[in-house]
Order: C-alpha cells, then structure tokens, then sequence
C-alpha cells in the first residue's frame, strides 16, 4: 500500500470509529490468516473499498444516519483526490461496491440518495445503467 493509499485508510479510520471497529476485526483475521502461510498483511485499497462498501450496508441496517453522512462525504473527498488510483478507486470501489452490495441485500436504488456527493450520485447511477443495459 503506498503512502497516499495508507493516508486514505487512516483518514476513514480516524473519522469513522464504526469503521474502524469493522476494519481493526477483519485485518486482525486477515493477518492471522497470512501469518499461517508466512505472508504479512498487506491490503489493498480496494481490499479496504470492499470491507468499507460492507460496513456502509450494515450502518445502513442500523439506521445510523451520521455514519453514512460522514462516510459518503469522505468518498466524495477521496473521489477528488489528486492521486489517481485513490480517486478511481473512491468511485470504482467504494461507491460501486456500496452498488453492488445493495442490490444483493434488497435495497432500494434511491436510498443512498441523500448521502451521494455530486461525483459519487452521477457514478451510481451511471453505473447502474451500465449494468442494467441502460448506458
């Protein structure tokens, strides 16, 4: 992970406890895992877009409205990053992700509405027309 890519983790981290706690279990897992095939945990940023897409969902479940507020910002900041791979995957992994996981779990398309980012809305429902054939 370079140092741009750990800065976006520490800044999800650090703003978002409920995050944190989610992150914190599965690298814990993640690296006991490695360590019994002698690898050291070294994660994505998109391995860290996945396991955020799924907290997004299960903050959603809970109704945790400040949470979503505050991670959809810090999306749509980290969509308006200058290093390149951090903005596509805040769009192409994070937002995608949250897409994709929200089909699965029977929510509504529009229920994320009110949380997107101008950057972060246009790419949902790009891509959901991408993938429902309406591109």
């Amino acid at each position: 992970m370079s140092e741009s890519e750990k800065e976006a983790l520490d800044l999800l981290l650090t703003k978002l406890p409920e995050f944190r706690d989610f992150w914190c279990k599965y690298a814990d897992e993640q690296a006991e895992l490695d360590k019994e095939i002698n690898e050291e945990f070294d994660p994505s940023l998109y391995e860290v877009a996945s396991e955020f897409s799924r907290c997004i969902i299960e903050q959603f479940g809970c109704g945790n409205q400040e949470f979503l507020k505050d991670a959809f910002y810090l999306i749509e900041k980290l969509g308006n990053h200058p290093d390149e791979g951090i903005s596509e995957c805040a769009m192409v992994g994070f937002v995608e992700g949250v897409l994709m996981l929200r089909s699965h779990e029977g929510i509504e398309l529009n229920a994320f509405d009110s949380y997107l980012g101008k950057n972060s809305k246009e790419f949902w429902y790009g891509m959901h027309d991408f993938f429902t054939g309406n591109a």
